[in-house]
């Protein structure tokens, strides 16, 4: 895998994260 599509999850990962501890 490319380093920039993991780098893409782990935003998405970490974004999703602060959304639901935000919650």
């Amino acid at each position: 895998m490319r380093p920039q599509v993991l780098l893409n999850r782990l935003k998405k990962h970490l974004f999703f994260k602060d959304v639901f501890d935000a919650v």
